[in-house]
Protein backbone atom coordinates (compact mmCIF):
# COMPACT_ATOMS: atom_id res chain seq x y z
CA UNK A 1 0.00 0.00 0.00
CA UNK A 2 3.01 2.25 0.34
CA UNK A 3 2.92 2.95 -3.37
CA UNK A 4 -0.46 4.60 -2.90
CA UNK A 5 0.90 7.16 -0.43
CA UNK A 6 2.78 10.21 -1.50
CA UNK A 7 6.09 10.46 0.24
CA UNK A 8 6.04 12.54 3.38
CA UNK A 9 9.40 13.94 2.47
CA UNK A 10 7.63 16.03 -0.15
CA UNK A 11 5.56 17.74 2.51
CA UNK A 12 8.58 18.35 4.70
CA UNK A 13 9.92 20.63 1.99
CA UNK A 14 6.77 22.70 1.79
CA UNK A 15 7.89 26.08 3.02
CA UNK A 16 9.15 29.18 1.32
CA UNK A 17 10.58 27.51 -1.73
CA UNK A 18 13.67 28.69 -3.54
CA UNK A 19 13.48 31.35 -6.15
CA UNK A 20 12.56 29.90 -9.53
CA UNK A 21 15.60 28.84 -11.45
CA UNK A 22 16.47 30.62 -14.63
CA UNK A 23 16.71 29.02 -18.00
CA UNK A 24 13.60 26.84 -17.68
CA UNK A 25 11.41 26.18 -20.67
CA UNK A 26 8.60 28.68 -20.38
CA UNK A 27 6.13 30.55 -22.52
CA UNK A 28 7.84 32.14 -25.50
CA UNK A 29 6.73 35.62 -24.69
CA UNK A 30 9.90 37.64 -24.41
CA UNK A 31 10.07 38.75 -28.00
CA UNK A 32 8.73 42.00 -29.27
CA UNK A 33 6.07 42.44 -31.95
CA UNK A 34 6.56 41.21 -35.47
CA UNK A 35 5.97 43.57 -38.40
CA UNK A 36 3.11 42.98 -40.77
CA UNK A 37 5.36 41.43 -43.41
CA UNK A 38 6.08 38.50 -41.09
CA UNK A 39 9.77 39.35 -40.48
CA UNK A 40 11.13 38.82 -36.96
CA UNK A 41 12.83 41.64 -35.14
CA UNK A 42 14.51 42.07 -31.80
CA UNK A 43 12.57 42.93 -28.68
CA UNK A 44 11.63 46.57 -28.10
CA UNK A 45 10.01 48.06 -25.02
CA UNK A 46 6.23 47.99 -25.28
CA UNK A 47 5.43 50.46 -22.49
CA UNK A 48 7.11 53.05 -20.38
CA UNK A 49 7.58 50.80 -17.33
CA UNK A 50 8.35 47.74 -19.45
CA UNK A 51 5.47 45.69 -17.97
CA UNK A 52 3.50 45.13 -21.18
CA UNK A 53 4.60 41.95 -22.95
CA UNK A 54 3.58 40.73 -26.39
CA UNK A 55 4.54 37.42 -27.89
CA UNK A 56 5.78 37.16 -31.51
CA UNK A 57 2.15 36.91 -32.67
CA UNK A 58 1.26 40.23 -31.00
CA UNK A 59 -0.83 38.53 -28.32
CA UNK A 60 -0.66 40.19 -24.92
CA UNK A 61 0.87 37.98 -22.24
CA UNK A 62 1.27 38.23 -18.48
CA UNK A 63 2.89 41.43 -17.27
CA UNK A 64 6.62 41.25 -16.77
CA UNK A 65 6.39 41.25 -12.97
CA UNK A 66 3.91 38.35 -12.82
CA UNK A 67 5.82 36.43 -15.49
CA UNK A 68 9.08 36.62 -13.57
CA UNK A 69 7.40 35.54 -10.32
CA UNK A 70 5.75 32.52 -11.93
CA UNK A 71 8.16 31.41 -14.65
CA UNK A 72 11.45 33.04 -13.69
CA UNK A 73 13.62 35.44 -15.63
CA UNK A 74 14.91 33.06 -18.26
CA UNK A 75 13.25 31.66 -21.32
CA UNK A 76 13.87 30.11 -24.71
CA UNK A 77 13.40 31.96 -27.96
CA UNK A 78 10.68 30.44 -30.13
CA UNK A 79 11.62 28.73 -33.34
CA UNK A 80 11.57 31.30 -36.14
CA UNK A 81 10.15 28.84 -38.65
CA UNK A 82 7.26 28.04 -36.30
CA UNK A 83 6.56 31.73 -35.83
CA UNK A 84 6.49 32.32 -39.60
CA UNK A 85 4.11 29.39 -40.08
CA UNK A 86 1.82 30.83 -37.42
CA UNK A 87 1.87 34.27 -39.01
CA UNK A 88 1.14 32.78 -42.43
CA UNK A 89 -1.80 30.89 -40.95
CA UNK A 90 -3.18 34.05 -39.34
CA UNK A 91 -2.75 35.98 -42.60
CA UNK A 92 -4.62 33.26 -44.46
CA UNK A 93 -7.67 33.73 -42.22
CA UNK A 94 -7.44 37.51 -42.08
CA UNK A 95 -6.45 37.81 -38.43
CA UNK A 96 -2.90 39.08 -38.80
CA UNK A 97 -2.39 42.78 -38.23
CA UNK A 98 -5.79 43.41 -36.68
CA UNK A 99 -5.60 46.25 -34.13
CA UNK A 100 -6.08 45.31 -30.49
CA UNK A 101 -6.33 47.46 -27.38
CA UNK A 102 -3.97 46.16 -24.69
CA UNK A 103 -5.41 45.40 -21.28
CA UNK A 104 -3.99 47.22 -18.26
CA UNK A 105 -1.08 45.42 -16.66
CA UNK A 106 -1.52 43.80 -13.26
CA UNK A 107 1.17 44.37 -10.68
CA UNK A 108 0.71 41.86 -7.89
CA UNK A 109 3.12 40.39 -5.39
CA UNK A 110 2.55 36.62 -5.23
CA UNK A 111 3.67 34.23 -2.48
CA UNK A 112 6.82 32.26 -3.19
CA UNK A 113 6.23 29.07 -5.13
CA UNK A 114 6.49 25.73 -3.36
CA UNK A 115 9.12 24.08 -5.52
CA UNK A 116 10.68 25.17 -8.75
CA UNK A 117 7.65 25.65 -11.00
CA UNK A 118 3.87 25.76 -11.07
CA UNK A 119 3.46 22.00 -11.42
CA UNK A 120 5.59 21.34 -8.34
CA UNK A 121 3.78 24.11 -6.47
CA UNK A 122 0.31 22.62 -6.95
CA UNK A 123 1.56 19.06 -6.52
CA UNK A 124 3.20 19.79 -3.17
CA UNK A 125 0.25 21.88 -2.01
CA UNK A 126 -2.23 19.10 -2.85
CA UNK A 127 -0.04 16.48 -1.19
CA UNK A 128 0.08 18.46 2.02
CA UNK A 129 -3.68 18.99 1.90
CA UNK A 130 -4.75 15.41 1.15
CA UNK A 131 -2.00 13.24 2.65
CA UNK A 132 -3.65 12.84 6.11
CA UNK A 133 -6.85 11.59 4.46
CA UNK A 134 -4.97 9.30 2.11
CA UNK A 135 -3.21 7.80 5.12
CA UNK A 136 -6.60 7.27 6.78
CA UNK A 137 -7.85 5.55 3.62
CA UNK A 138 -4.75 3.35 3.60
CA UNK A 139 -5.44 2.32 7.20
CA UNK A 140 -8.86 1.10 6.08
CA UNK A 141 -7.41 -0.95 3.23
CA UNK A 142 -4.64 -2.51 5.31
CA UNK A 143 -6.68 -3.27 8.43
CA UNK A 144 -8.17 -6.63 9.34
CA UNK A 145 -11.69 -5.47 10.07
CA UNK A 146 -13.60 -6.96 13.03
CA UNK A 147 -16.48 -9.39 12.50
CA UNK A 148 -20.00 -8.06 12.32
CA UNK A 149 -21.97 -8.29 15.60
CA UNK A 150 -24.78 -10.82 15.70
CA UNK A 151 -27.23 -8.47 17.41
CA UNK A 152 -27.57 -4.71 17.57
CA UNK A 153 -28.23 -2.58 20.63
CA UNK A 154 -31.63 -0.93 20.97
CA UNK A 155 -30.29 2.32 22.42
CA UNK A 156 -30.34 5.98 21.53
CA UNK A 157 -27.08 7.40 20.17
CA UNK A 158 -23.85 5.64 19.28
CA UNK A 159 -22.96 2.11 20.39
CA UNK A 160 -19.52 0.54 19.92
CA UNK A 161 -19.14 -3.22 19.47
CA UNK A 162 -15.94 -4.87 20.65
CA UNK A 163 -14.14 -7.87 19.13
CA UNK A 164 -16.48 -10.28 20.92
CA UNK A 165 -19.60 -8.30 20.06
CA UNK A 166 -19.89 -6.59 23.45
CA UNK A 167 -21.87 -3.34 23.23
CA UNK A 168 -20.65 -0.11 24.82
CA UNK A 169 -22.33 3.32 24.52
CA UNK A 170 -20.00 6.03 23.22
CA UNK A 171 -20.38 9.69 22.32
CA UNK A 172 -18.90 9.40 18.81
CA UNK A 173 -16.62 7.02 16.89
CA UNK A 174 -13.07 8.16 17.56
CA UNK A 175 -11.21 6.46 14.71
CA UNK A 176 -9.84 8.55 11.84
CA UNK A 177 -11.42 6.44 9.07
CA UNK A 178 -14.98 5.14 8.81
CA UNK A 179 -17.25 3.48 6.27
CA UNK A 180 -20.66 4.96 6.96
CA UNK A 181 -24.29 4.52 5.90
CA UNK A 182 -27.51 6.22 7.03
CA UNK A 183 -31.10 5.04 6.63
CA UNK A 184 -34.13 7.33 6.82
CA UNK A 185 -37.80 6.49 7.36
CA UNK A 186 -39.24 8.55 4.53
CA UNK A 187 -42.77 8.53 6.00
CA UNK A 188 -41.48 10.43 9.05
CA UNK A 189 -39.63 13.13 7.12
CA UNK A 190 -35.91 13.73 6.61
CA UNK A 191 -34.73 12.92 10.14
CA UNK A 192 -32.10 10.12 10.21
CA UNK A 193 -33.49 6.92 11.68
CA UNK A 194 -30.50 4.62 12.09
CA UNK A 195 -26.91 4.36 10.92
CA UNK A 196 -24.05 1.86 10.87
CA UNK A 197 -20.31 2.52 10.61
CA UNK A 198 -17.20 0.37 10.59
CA UNK A 199 -13.64 1.39 11.44
CA UNK A 200 -10.38 -0.58 11.41
CA UNK A 201 -11.06 -1.46 15.06
CA UNK A 202 -14.81 -1.79 15.66
CA UNK A 203 -18.38 -1.68 14.40
CA UNK A 204 -20.73 1.14 15.41
CA UNK A 205 -24.49 1.63 15.34
CA UNK A 206 -26.59 4.74 15.89
CA UNK A 207 -30.30 4.99 16.68
CA UNK A 208 -32.35 8.17 16.69
CA UNK A 209 -34.45 9.30 19.61
CA UNK A 210 -37.52 9.15 17.39
CA UNK A 211 -36.87 5.47 16.79
CA UNK A 212 -36.20 4.42 20.38
CA UNK A 213 -38.72 6.67 22.15
CA UNK A 214 -42.32 6.12 21.09
CA UNK A 215 -44.51 9.21 20.98
CA UNK A 216 -47.87 10.01 19.50
CA UNK A 217 -46.29 12.59 17.22
CA UNK A 218 -43.01 14.40 16.67
CA UNK A 219 -42.43 17.87 15.33
CA UNK A 220 -41.75 17.99 11.61
CA UNK A 221 -39.07 20.65 12.08
CA UNK A 222 -35.59 19.18 11.96
CA UNK A 223 -33.16 20.40 14.64
CA UNK A 224 -29.42 19.91 15.07
CA UNK A 225 -30.15 17.62 18.01
CA UNK A 226 -31.93 15.24 15.61
CA UNK A 227 -28.81 14.80 13.46
CA UNK A 228 -25.95 12.35 13.91
CA UNK A 229 -22.89 13.53 15.87
CA UNK A 230 -19.80 12.21 14.16
CA UNK A 231 -17.03 14.75 14.56
CA UNK A 232 -17.29 16.15 18.08
CA UNK A 233 -19.49 15.23 21.04
CA UNK A 234 -22.48 17.39 21.90
CA UNK A 235 -20.88 18.72 25.08
CA UNK A 236 -17.76 20.14 23.44
CA UNK A 237 -17.79 23.92 23.18
CA UNK A 238 -17.08 25.81 20.00
CA UNK A 239 -13.78 27.08 21.42
CA UNK A 240 -12.23 23.63 21.07
CA UNK A 241 -13.46 22.97 17.54
CA UNK A 242 -10.15 24.18 16.13
CA UNK A 243 -8.60 20.98 17.53
CA UNK A 244 -10.70 18.66 15.38
CA UNK A 245 -8.57 16.00 13.75
CA UNK A 246 -8.55 14.97 10.12
CA UNK A 247 -11.18 12.26 9.63
CA UNK A 248 -12.23 10.41 6.50
CA UNK A 249 -15.74 9.06 5.90
CA UNK A 250 -16.28 6.63 3.02
CA UNK A 251 -19.75 6.00 1.64
CA UNK A 252 -21.71 5.29 -1.51
CA UNK A 253 -23.50 8.47 -2.57
CA UNK A 254 -21.99 9.83 0.61
CA UNK A 255 -23.50 13.29 0.11
CA UNK A 256 -26.82 11.80 1.27
CA UNK A 257 -25.17 10.52 4.45
CA UNK A 258 -23.32 13.80 4.98
CA UNK A 259 -26.62 15.70 4.97
CA UNK A 260 -27.53 13.92 8.22
CA UNK A 261 -24.28 14.67 10.10
CA UNK A 262 -24.61 17.39 12.73
CA UNK A 263 -21.20 19.03 12.42
CA UNK A 264 -21.60 19.64 8.69
CA UNK A 265 -24.09 22.41 9.50
CA UNK A 266 -21.74 24.35 11.79
CA UNK A 267 -20.46 27.53 10.20
CA UNK A 268 -16.98 26.98 11.67
CA UNK A 269 -16.56 23.89 9.55
CA UNK A 270 -14.70 20.72 10.47
CA UNK A 271 -11.70 18.81 9.20
CA UNK A 272 -13.77 15.79 8.23
CA UNK A 273 -13.66 14.86 4.55
CA UNK A 274 -15.69 12.41 2.48
CA UNK A 275 -14.81 9.90 -0.24
CA UNK A 276 -17.67 8.79 -2.45
CA UNK A 277 -17.40 5.35 -4.03
CA UNK A 278 -20.09 6.35 -6.53
CA UNK A 279 -18.03 9.34 -7.68
CA UNK A 280 -14.88 7.23 -7.95
CA UNK A 281 -16.83 4.67 -9.99
CA UNK A 282 -17.93 7.40 -12.40
CA UNK A 283 -14.30 8.48 -12.79
CA UNK A 284 -13.07 4.91 -13.33
CA UNK A 285 -15.84 3.11 -15.23
CA UNK A 286 -18.73 5.53 -15.50
CA UNK A 287 -21.34 5.61 -18.25
CA UNK A 288 -22.62 8.43 -20.38
CA UNK A 289 -26.37 9.04 -20.58
CA UNK A 290 -26.65 7.16 -23.88
CA UNK A 291 -24.50 4.29 -22.63
CA UNK A 292 -26.60 4.04 -19.48
CA UNK A 293 -29.74 3.54 -21.57
CA UNK A 294 -28.08 0.79 -23.60
CA UNK A 295 -26.68 -0.83 -20.47
CA UNK A 296 -30.07 -0.88 -18.74
CA UNK A 297 -31.74 -2.32 -21.85
CA UNK A 298 -29.13 -5.07 -22.05
CA UNK A 299 -29.39 -5.87 -18.35
CA UNK A 300 -33.12 -6.56 -18.47
CA UNK A 301 -33.73 -10.26 -18.79
CA UNK A 302 -30.05 -11.09 -18.56
CA UNK A 303 -29.37 -11.05 -14.82
CA UNK A 304 -26.28 -13.09 -14.06
CA UNK A 305 -24.81 -14.16 -10.74
CA UNK A 306 -21.06 -14.08 -10.98
CA UNK A 307 -19.44 -17.03 -9.19
CA UNK A 308 -17.59 -15.86 -6.07
CA UNK A 309 -13.84 -15.84 -6.45
CA UNK A 310 -11.17 -16.09 -3.79
CA UNK A 311 -11.98 -13.85 -0.83
CA UNK A 312 -15.14 -12.72 -2.61
CA UNK A 313 -13.19 -10.48 -4.96
CA UNK A 314 -13.34 -10.21 -8.68
CA UNK A 315 -10.15 -11.25 -10.50
CA UNK A 316 -8.00 -8.34 -11.63
CA UNK A 317 -7.93 -7.49 -15.31
CA UNK A 318 -4.67 -8.07 -17.10
CA UNK A 319 -2.68 -5.00 -18.00
CA UNK A 320 -1.86 -6.33 -21.47
CA UNK A 321 -5.45 -7.19 -22.31
CA UNK A 322 -6.46 -6.88 -25.99
CA UNK A 323 -8.31 -3.85 -27.19
CA UNK A 324 -12.01 -4.07 -26.41
CA UNK A 325 -14.64 -4.19 -29.10
CA UNK A 326 -17.45 -1.70 -29.57
CA UNK A 327 -19.79 -3.53 -27.15
CA UNK A 328 -17.35 -4.95 -24.59
CA UNK A 329 -17.66 -1.78 -22.51
CA UNK A 330 -20.89 -3.19 -21.09
CA UNK A 331 -18.88 -5.80 -19.21
CA UNK A 332 -16.47 -3.31 -17.64
CA UNK A 333 -18.96 -0.71 -16.47
CA UNK A 334 -22.27 -0.50 -14.66
CA UNK A 335 -24.94 1.83 -13.36
CA UNK A 336 -24.20 3.94 -10.29
CA UNK A 337 -26.26 2.17 -7.62
CA UNK A 338 -24.45 0.17 -4.95
CA UNK A 339 -25.75 -3.22 -6.05
CA UNK A 340 -24.49 -2.87 -9.63
CA UNK A 341 -21.21 -1.23 -8.59
CA UNK A 342 -20.56 -4.04 -6.10
CA UNK A 343 -21.33 -6.63 -8.76
CA UNK A 344 -18.84 -4.97 -11.13
CA UNK A 345 -15.86 -4.54 -8.78
CA UNK A 346 -16.37 -7.38 -6.29
CA UNK A 347 -18.69 -9.95 -7.82
CA UNK A 348 -20.46 -12.69 -5.93
CA UNK A 349 -24.16 -12.98 -5.12
CA UNK A 350 -26.21 -9.83 -5.69
CA UNK A 351 -26.98 -7.56 -2.76
CA UNK A 352 -30.39 -7.89 -1.14
CA UNK A 353 -32.20 -4.57 -1.45
CA UNK A 354 -35.74 -5.68 -0.53
CA UNK A 355 -35.55 -4.41 3.10
CA UNK A 356 -35.06 -0.91 1.74
CA UNK A 357 -38.77 -0.79 0.88
CA UNK A 358 -39.58 -0.62 4.59
CA UNK A 359 -37.67 2.65 4.85
CA UNK A 360 -39.42 4.01 1.75
CA UNK A 361 -43.00 2.87 2.32
CA UNK A 362 -43.09 1.69 5.93
CA UNK A 363 -43.74 3.56 9.15
CA UNK A 364 -41.59 3.98 12.24
CA UNK A 365 -43.57 1.18 13.85
CA UNK A 366 -42.61 -1.18 11.02
CA UNK A 367 -38.96 -0.29 11.53
CA UNK A 368 -39.21 -0.97 15.27
CA UNK A 369 -40.77 -4.37 14.62
CA UNK A 370 -38.02 -5.29 12.12
CA UNK A 371 -35.17 -3.51 13.88
CA UNK A 372 -32.59 -6.31 13.85
CA UNK A 373 -33.23 -7.21 10.21
CA UNK A 374 -32.96 -3.59 9.10
CA UNK A 375 -29.76 -3.06 11.07
CA UNK A 376 -28.32 -6.13 9.37
CA UNK A 377 -29.38 -4.70 6.01
CA UNK A 378 -27.62 -1.41 6.75
CA UNK A 379 -24.52 -3.27 7.95
CA UNK A 380 -24.43 -5.33 4.75
CA UNK A 381 -24.47 -2.12 2.73
CA UNK A 382 -21.57 -0.79 4.81
CA UNK A 383 -19.57 -3.96 4.22
CA UNK A 384 -20.37 -3.90 0.50
CA UNK A 385 -19.21 -0.28 0.32
CA UNK A 386 -15.97 -1.26 2.03
CA UNK A 387 -15.38 -4.09 -0.46
CA UNK A 388 -15.99 -1.71 -3.35
CA UNK A 389 -13.64 0.85 -1.78
CA UNK A 390 -10.90 -1.78 -1.52
CA UNK A 391 -11.01 -2.33 -5.27
CA UNK A 392 -11.63 1.27 -6.31
CA UNK A 393 -8.99 3.30 -4.50
CA UNK A 394 -5.94 1.72 -6.23
CA UNK A 395 -7.70 2.05 -9.59
CA UNK A 396 -8.66 5.66 -8.90
CA UNK A 397 -5.10 6.62 -7.97
CA UNK A 398 -3.87 4.86 -11.11
CA UNK A 399 -6.36 6.57 -13.44
CA UNK A 400 -6.12 9.96 -11.68
CA UNK A 401 -2.52 10.06 -10.40
CA UNK A 402 -2.20 13.81 -9.83
CA UNK A 403 -2.72 14.69 -6.15
CA UNK A 404 -4.76 17.76 -7.08
CA UNK A 405 -7.55 15.45 -8.30
CA UNK A 406 -7.93 13.78 -4.92
CA UNK A 407 -7.52 17.05 -3.03
CA UNK A 408 -10.18 18.71 -5.16
CA UNK A 409 -12.52 15.77 -4.69
CA UNK A 410 -12.13 16.00 -0.91
CA UNK A 411 -12.79 19.74 -0.86
CA UNK A 412 -15.78 19.58 -3.20
CA UNK A 413 -17.31 16.96 -0.92
CA UNK A 414 -17.68 19.43 1.97
CA UNK A 415 -19.16 22.42 0.17
CA UNK A 416 -22.19 24.12 1.69
CA UNK A 417 -24.50 27.06 1.06
CA UNK A 418 -25.45 29.34 4.00
CA UNK A 419 -29.12 30.36 3.80
CA UNK A 420 -31.59 32.50 5.74
CA UNK A 421 -35.38 32.78 5.83
CA UNK A 422 -35.39 33.68 2.14
CA UNK A 423 -34.57 30.05 1.37
CA UNK A 424 -37.95 28.86 2.63
CA UNK A 425 -39.64 31.58 0.61
CA UNK A 426 -37.72 30.45 -2.47
CA UNK A 427 -38.84 26.85 -1.94
CA UNK A 428 -42.47 27.92 -1.54
CA UNK A 429 -42.44 30.11 -4.64
CA UNK A 430 -40.63 27.44 -6.66
CA UNK A 431 -43.23 24.84 -5.69
CA UNK A 432 -46.07 27.23 -6.52
CA UNK A 433 -44.53 28.01 -9.91
CA UNK A 434 -44.05 24.31 -10.60
CA UNK A 435 -47.68 23.51 -9.82
CA UNK A 436 -48.87 26.40 -11.98
CA UNK A 437 -46.77 25.25 -14.94
CA UNK A 438 -47.98 21.67 -14.43
CA UNK A 439 -51.60 22.82 -14.60
CA UNK A 440 -50.95 24.90 -17.72
CA UNK A 441 -49.28 21.93 -19.38
CA UNK A 442 -52.17 19.60 -18.49
CA UNK A 443 -54.70 22.14 -19.75
CA UNK A 444 -52.78 22.50 -23.02
CA UNK A 445 -52.74 18.73 -23.46
CA UNK A 446 -56.47 18.56 -22.74
CA UNK A 447 -57.15 21.24 -25.35
CA UNK A 448 -55.02 19.40 -27.90
CA UNK A 449 -56.84 16.14 -27.14
CA UNK A 450 -60.24 17.82 -27.57
CA UNK A 451 -59.15 19.38 -30.86
CA UNK A 452 -57.93 15.99 -32.08
CA UNK A 453 -61.25 14.38 -31.17
CA UNK A 454 -63.05 16.90 -33.36
CA UNK A 455 -61.24 15.41 -36.37
CA UNK A 456 -63.26 12.22 -35.97
CA UNK A 457 -66.26 13.95 -37.50
CA UNK A 458 -66.21 13.27 -41.22
CA UNK A 459 -62.98 11.27 -40.82
CA UNK A 460 -60.94 14.45 -41.15
CA UNK A 461 -58.14 12.80 -39.16
CA UNK A 462 -57.14 10.93 -42.33
CA UNK A 463 -55.83 14.21 -43.74
CA UNK A 464 -53.61 14.89 -40.72
CA UNK A 465 -50.01 13.64 -41.27
CA UNK A 466 -49.51 13.06 -37.51
CA UNK A 467 -52.84 11.53 -36.52
CA UNK A 468 -53.98 9.47 -39.48
CA UNK A 469 -52.26 6.23 -38.39
CA UNK A 470 -53.56 6.24 -34.82
CA UNK A 471 -56.29 3.94 -33.53
CA UNK A 472 -59.58 5.72 -34.22
CA UNK A 473 -62.03 2.88 -33.57
CA UNK A 474 -64.86 3.74 -31.21
CA UNK A 475 -66.16 1.59 -28.39
CA UNK A 476 -69.74 1.74 -27.28
CA UNK A 477 -70.23 2.13 -23.57
CA UNK A 478 -73.52 0.88 -22.16
CA UNK A 479 -74.89 2.97 -19.36
CA UNK A 480 -76.15 1.04 -16.40
CA UNK A 481 -79.78 1.60 -15.49
CA UNK A 482 -80.25 3.33 -12.15
CA UNK A 483 -82.78 2.01 -9.70
CA UNK A 484 -85.82 4.16 -9.04
CA UNK A 485 -86.11 5.10 -5.40
CA UNK A 486 -89.90 5.66 -5.38
CA UNK A 487 -90.88 2.31 -6.90
CA UNK A 488 -91.90 0.86 -3.53
CA UNK A 489 -95.44 1.85 -2.45
CA UNK A 490 -94.42 2.35 1.16
CA UNK A 491 -91.71 4.79 0.14
CA UNK A 492 -94.15 6.70 -2.05
CA UNK A 493 -96.51 7.08 0.87
CA UNK A 494 -93.74 8.21 3.20
CA UNK A 495 -92.49 10.87 0.79
CA UNK A 496 -96.03 12.05 0.05
CA UNK A 497 -96.52 12.94 3.72
CA UNK A 498 -93.47 15.19 3.81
Amino acid sequence: MSRLLWKKVATSRISSGPAPATGRRVSSSVLGPVPSDGQLQSQTPSSEDGQLRLNPLLIQMLSRGLHEQIFGCGGERPDEAAVRRSIKHLQKHGFWGQPATPLPDVQLSLPRLLGGNLDQHFRLLAQKQSLPYLEAAASLLEAQLPPQPESWAWAEGWTRYGPEGEAEPVAIPEERALVFDVEVCMAEGTCPTLAVAISPLAWYSWCSRRLVEERYSWTSQLLLADLIPLDVSAGVSSSTQQDWQEQLVVGHNVSFDRAHIREQYLIQGSRMRFLDTMSMHMAISGLSSFQRSLWMATKQGKQKIRPPTDQGQRPQRKANRPEISSWDWMNISSANNLADVHSLYVGGPPLEKEPRELFIKGSMRDIRENFQDLMQYCARDVWATYEVFQQQLPLFLERCPHPVTLAGMLEMGVSYLPVNQNWERYLTEAQSTYEELQWEMKKSLMDLANDACQLLSGERYKDDPWLWDLEWDLQEFKQKKTKKILDHPARRRSFSKM
